[in-house]
């Protein structure tokens, strides 16, 4: 094993340097995420975001229990990935939905999730 620089260059190696530049930081690419989240093939998916989308009335709100298939193909964590799509996704349209649990579901065991359209009152 190579023990420094010296028996690198001894061994015959070239140490070749890395070009740096110093940028500003609006000049870094941001990150994606190339791959979609399997929640968005699930029928509580494309439930909620159709009724979302035909819009939600003042007194109104969407109950989204996860499914035992929804869980067994997702795992345990399939409703806070639910919630936290749904949050992305209202957020990317600029609607005034809210986005919480309640409770959970006996067959599952795991939280129920509700959108509500915001109540602007509570936001103090």
């Amino acid at each position: 094993m190579l023990k420094a620089k010296h028996d690198m260059v001894m061994k015959g190696m070239e140490l070749t340097k890395m070009p740096m530049k110093v940028i500003d930081m609006k000049q870094l690419p941001q990150r994606t995420r190339k791959r979609r989240s399997m929640i968005m093939d699930t029928e509580e998916w494309q439930e909620a975001v159709k009724k979302i989308e035909s819009g939600l009335k003042a007194h109104e709100g969407i109950e989204l229990v996860v499914s035992k298939k929804a869980k067994s193909e997702i795992g345990e964590n399939a409703a806070r990935i639910l919630k936290y799509q749904l949050q992305k996704f209202i957020k990317e349209r600029g609607l005034d939905l809210e986005v919480f649990f309640r409770g959970k579901d006996e067959a599952t065991g795991l939280p129920i999730t509700y959108v509500t359209v915001a109540d602007k009152k509570s936001r103090g």
